[in-house]
């Protein structure tokens, strides 16, 4: 009867927990959700849930460029690509971060967030990101 007991007064304490970031999570990829005819041509993951944002560069794009390559290269991940388009995969406490960049003028650059781990939010990803950019 404990043994019992214990185990659904377990499975209620992880319910709890789990209900607010599920509905979290769904609520962050709702809102995100662009349309494939948005989506640059070069995307390599087969999520369907993307999240895009503009970045204002301070700096040359080819420099900012180099150091989030060696940023990213030194924490284990991957990245391809010249001052027009690419992809990058990082990895993060969570799991792995895949996306994308694209240049759109001399001073601004996209970024899309291809795929994320299930428990961080497209707007942590963003902001960190950005802050790469400062």
């Amino acid at each position: 009867m404990k043994r019992s007991l214990y185990a659904i007064s377990m499975f209620v304490v992880i319910g709890l927990f789990l209900i607010p970031a599920t509905i979290y999570a769904q609520s962050d990829q709702d809102a995100t959700v662009v349309s494939p005819v948005e989506q640059p041509q070069t995307s390599k993951s087969a999520s369907p849930v993307k999240h895009s944002f503009i970045v204002k560069l301070k700096d040359e794009i080819s420099s900012i460029l180099s150091r989030m390559k060696s940023i990213i290269m030194g924490k284990g991940g991957s990245f391809e690509g010249n001052t027009e388009r690419g992809y990058f995969e990082g990895k993060s406490v969570f799991g792995t971060i895949k996306g994308e960049y694209r240049s759109i003028s001399y001073n601004e650059i996209e970024i899309t967030i291809d795929d994320k781990p299930f428990v961080m939010s497209y707007g942590k990803i963003e902001s960190e990101i950005k802050k790469y950019f400062i």
